[in-house]
C-alpha cells in the first residue's frame, strides 16, 4: 500500500491532480452558458445586412478587427437553444490546451507526451486561477473570439515558426504565415505582442546568422500589412473617437504604473511557487534533454519584453478608452505567464549546462508548497467561484429562469413584453443583461433579436420595487 501512495503522491502526480481539478469546473458550468449583449448585435447585424454586409459596415464603420466580425456573422451561432454557443467555452479550453501543448512540442521534441501535457496544464491552470474574467475570457462569445482566440492561434503560429526553424520545412512557414493573417485580426493587444516577439526573434537571428530566409522575411511582411489593413482602417479611426476625454498622457501613464504594480502583486507569487514545485519535478527529466535553441539567449532581452507586456498591453488601453477592459487584461496576462515560464527556462538550461541545479527542494519544503497552492485554490480565486457557481445552483438557476425568459418572449403576441427579473447572476458566465434603460443599446439589440417593439421589467403603469 505503501509504494502505490508514494507513487500517486509524487509532486508531478499531485500537480496534474491540482490542475484537473482547477479546469473541470470551467469545463462542467459551460452548459448553463448563455447569449448576452453584443452576441445579440452581431447576430442582428448579420440578419439584416446580410454576412457580407456585416463585414464591409463593421471595417467601414466601427471595427479594423476582422476575424471576429467574420466568425460572429455566421447564421444561426446565436440561435435556437444556443446549444452551440454552449459548445464554445468547451471547444476553447480545449483548443487552449492543445495549443500550449502543440508549442510544448515544438521545444520538446523528445520529451514524452506525459511530460508535455504536464507542462500544458500546468500553464492553463495557472492561466484559470488567476485571469482576470473568465466571464469575458471564455463564456462572451464575442469577447472570447476576440481576445481568447487570438491566445490560442497566437501559440500555434509561434509553434509553427519554431517548427519551420528547425525543419526548414515550407508547410510550416505556410501555415504560420495563415495563423498570423487570422490573429492579427482579432485585437490590437495581441497584434502588438506578436509583432514585438516576431520582431525580437527576427532581429536576433538577423544578428546571429547575419541573414533571413525568405520564409521568415515573408511572414515579417504579411504580418506588418495585416496589421496596417487592421490599424489604419476606417473602422479603427472611427472607433478612437468614440471615448470623449481621452488620449491623456500622463493620466494613462500614472495608471499604467499603478496597474502594473497591482498585476505583479496579484500573479507573481503564485506562479513563482507552481515554477518551484514544477522545475524540482522537471530537474530529473531534464538531464536528457539537450538545451533547445530557443532558451540559448541572453536574459537580457527576455526579461525586458516579459515586462514590458505589462505597459504595452495596457498604457495604450488607457490612452483610448481611460480604462482597461478585464477580457485585454486576460491576454496581458496570459502571455506575462508564458514569457515568465520562458525566461524561466532559459536561466534553468544555463544553470544545467554548468552543471549547477536551477531548484532542489526538501521534502519538508515541497510539503509547505503544496500547502500554498491548496490555500491559495482555496482562496478567493476563479476556480472556487466556478464551483460555488456550480455547488450552490447559482449556474442552474441562472440558465434555468433564462429559458423561462425566452420561453414568455417567444409565446407573447405582444410587442412590448415583460419578463422577470434575473435574481441570480453566476459570477463564473454572467456578463451583461438588459437594462431599466429601454433604450440602452443592449436592450435594443435584445428586442431586434426577438423581433419585439421592446421587452422591459416593468409595465407602462407600474415601476418595479428594488427588491421585485
Amino acid at each position: 500500500m505503501k509504494p502505490i501512495l508514494k507513487k500517486y503522491l509524487q509532486s508531478t502526480n499531485v500537480i496534474l491532480i491540482l490542475s484537473s481539478v482547477v479546469v473541470l469546473p470551467f469545463l462542467l458550468i459551460s452548459v448553463f452558458n448563455n447569449p448576452s449583449a453584443d452576441d445579440f448585435c452581431y447576430s442582428n447585424y448579420a440578419r439584416d445586412s446580410g454576412y457580407f454586409g456585416l463585414q464591409k459596415e463593421a471595417y467601414l464603420g466601427w471595427s479594423g478587427r476582422y476575424l471576429p466580425t467574420i466568425i460572429l456573422g455566421i447564421p444561426n451561432l446565436v440561435s435556437g437553444s444556443f446549444v452551440v454557443y454552449k459548445l464554445v467555452p468547451i471547444l476553447l479550453l480545449i483548443a487552449l490546451f492543445i495549443a500550449v501543448y502543440h508549442l510544448v512540442s515544438s521545444i520538446f521534441v523528445t520529451l514524452s507526451i506525459k511530460n508535455k501535457s504536464f507542462l500544458a496544464i500546468i500553464l492553463v491552470a495557472l492561466y484559470l486561477v488567476q485571469m482576470p474574467s473568465p466571464t469575458q475570457g471564455f463564456y462572451w462569445l464575442a469577447g472570447s473570439v476576440t481576445y481568447q482566440l487570438s491566445i490560442i492561434l497566437a501559440l500555434f503560429m509561434f509553434s509553427y515558426v519554431l517548427r519551420y526553424l528547425t525543419t526548414k520545412n515550407k508547410n510550416f512557414i505556410i501555415a504560420a504565415i495563415l495563423l498570423a493573417v487570422l490573429v492579427i485580426g482579432t485585437n490590437e493587444v495581441t497584434l502588438v505582442f506578436i509583432n514585438l516577439i516576431y520582431g525580437f526573434t527576427c532581429a536576433y537571428l538577423l544578428f546571429k546568422n547575419r541573414k533571413l530566409n525568405k520564409g521568415l522575411w515573408l511572414l515579417f511582411i504579411v504580418m506588418l500589412a495585416c496589421s496596417a489593413f487592421v490599424l489604419l482602417s476606417p473602422g479603427s479611426a472611427s472607433r478612437a473617437t468614440t471615448y470623449p476625454g481621452n488620449q491623456q498622457f500622463m493620466y494613462s501613464v500614472l495608471k499604467t504604473l499603478k496597474a502594473t504594480k497591482r498585476h505583479l502583486g496579484d500573479w507573481l507569487p503564485s506562479i513563482i511557487v507552481v515554477l518551484l514545485l514544477f522545475f524540482n519535478s522537471f530537474a530529473k527529466t531534464a538531464s536528457k534533454i539537450k538545451t533547445p535553441d530557443i532558451f540559448k539567449v541572453n536574459l537580457f532581452f527576455p526579461v525586458l519584453i516579459v515586462f514590458s507586456f505589462l505597459i504595452l498591453g495596457i498604457f495604450p488601453v488607457y490612452y483610448s478608452l481611460k480604462w482597461v477592459p478585464f477580457r485585454v487584461v486576460n491576454v496581458v496576462y496570459f502571455f506575462f505567464l508564458l514569457g515568465v515560464f520562458y525566461v524561466s527556462f532559459i536561466l534553468f538550461f544555463k544553470l544545467k549546462e554548468k552543471e549547477k541545479p536551477f531548484i532542489k527542494l526538501s521534502k519538508w519544503t515541497k510539503i509547505g508548497l503544496f500547502a500554498l497552492v491548496i490555500f491559495r485554490l482555496g482562496g478567493d480565486n476563479n476556480v472556487r467561484v466556478a464551483y460555488s457557481d456550480l455547488i450552490s445552483g447559482k449556474a442552474y438557476a441562472y440558465n434555468k429562469a433564462l429559458n423561462e425568459r425566452y420561453k414568455i418572449i417567444n409565446q407573447s403576441k405582444e410587442e412590448t413584453v415583460v419578463i422577470p427579473k434575473l435574481t441570480v447572476f453566476p459570477e463564473t458566465i454572467f456578463f451583461e443583461d438588459i437594462k431599466p434603460d429601454s433604450k440602452h443599446w443592449i436592450n435594443y439589440c435584445y428586442n431586434s433579436y426577438f423581433n419585439k417593439k421592446e421587452i422591459t421589467y416593468k409595465t407602462k403603469n407600474k415601476q418595479l420595487k428594488p427588491h421585485d
